[in-house]
């Protein structure tokens, strides 16, 4: 009997403290690119790491679940792929601008044995949760634009997004 005593507060409050949780995850999703853009500041208050200094520039919807946000920093042209279906703009990778010698010659030398394309922009890539990778974008003989992704040694990735 004493047990229960002890027992019944900590479930009870367990069970409060995970319900609580659950409604803190839920947000607005985000639906317009235009209403994203505004956002702007949420983008810099969330990943001030990132955004802090940048100039947004232009906000983009890639796919149901993800947008591409083009921003600046010091002259330097960025891209950062966040997940838009959440209010928090969960952040999943960001994309520097690179110049064509700055790619490691193996990436190179692989990208041109099998792609045997020109490169139209390189990026070096960051995730949250992975090394550095790095992608390129192409023109395929059929003239759509295709990106494809390698690792520091010229292994083919996934992308990341």
């Amino acid at each position: 009997m004493r047990l229960k005593k002890i027992y019944l507060p900590i479930i009870l409050g367990a069970i409060i403290l995970n319900s609580s949780n659950l409604f803190a995850q839920q947000g607005t999703q985000i639906k317009d690119v235009d209403e994203l853009k505004k956002e702007d500041k949420v983008l810099i208050e969330s990943y001030p790491h990132v955004f802090k200094g940048a100039e947004i520039n232009k906000v983009e919807r890639l796919n149901s679940k993800h947008a591409k946000v083009y921003y600046s920093v010091e002259g330097n042209e960025f891209e950062a792929i966040v997940n838009a279906d959440r209010k928090d703009l969960l952040l999943v990778a960001t994309c520097k601008v690179i110049k064509n010698d700055e790619l490691p010659d193996i990436v190179k030398d692989v990208f041109t044995k099998e792609i045997k394309g020109k490169i139209e922009k390189a990026y070096e890539v960051t995730t949250p949760y992975s090394s550095e990778i790095y992608r390129i974008d192409y023109v395929k003989k059929d003239g759509a634009l295709k990106s494809i992704f390698y690792n520091e040694l010229g292994a083919v990735q996934k992308a990341p997004y």
